[in-house]
């Protein structure tokens, strides 16, 4: 078992892919360790220092920038929750023996105002080039976000009827953000969205 999962592993990160039973051998003399490792981080993702470190100083200057800083570090009478997974059926019209569609989301941010009794959802991106985030050719275009943001948009709202026995089921849903950054110029900056 262990032998096809070091072989899986080394084909899908390219090391000697073509050939299984010299990356097996090569793993079991040079890298028994670091492969062992390896195993442990199965479905998630491995970082090398130097991108820690720039993850690092990004959070530290979105957590202190003046525009971005609300979004992860609640003023008064606002509440922040990260990561929110939300699970949901999606009501299906015109379809024989299938009348719901399971969905499943993570949102990055739930940011509340509970003075003004408002809630939105806010996702995180990290790009090559913040300032060119919602160009013609950027991510905004084509990872299709506005299309996520619609997405979540819909969890938001099912979620809220549950969330705390539906104490905020009431609260108006505000458009989406994305709170943006790179790692070369390392400003945030901040793109909303109108959904109809």
């Amino acid at each position: 078992e262990d032998r096809d999962l070091i072989c899986s592993l080394c084909i899908e990160h390219d090391h000697y892919k073509a050939k299984p039973d010299q990356a097996y051998n090569d793993i079991l003399k040079k890298g028994t360790d670091y492969f062992e490792f390896l195993k442990t981080t199965k479905g998630r993702q491995v970082i090398s220092p130097a991108d820690n470190l720039l993850a690092v100083e990004l959070s530290k200057i979105l957590n202190e920038d003046k525009i971005s800083k609300g979004f992860f570090i609640p003023k008064k009478g606002c509440e922040v929750i990260f990561q929110v997974r939300i699970f949901a059926e999606f009501e299906l019209d015109g379809f024989d023996n299938l009348d719901f569609l399971p969905t499943k989301g993570a949102i990055d941010i739930v940011h509340f105002n509970h003075i003004r009794k408002e809630v939105r959802e806010v996702d995180l991106k990290c790009t090559e080039d913040a300032f060119l985030f919602d160009s013609p050719t950027g991510p905004l275009r084509k990872f299709d976000y506005p299309g996520q943001h619609s997405f979540y948009d819909y969890l938001l709202r099912e979620w809220l009827k549950t969330y705390k026995n539906g104490e905020y089921k009431d609260y108006s849903v505000q458009n989406p953000l994305n709170v943006v950054i790179d790692g070369g110029e390392k400003i945030p900056y901040i793109y909303s969205y109108k959904l109809d």
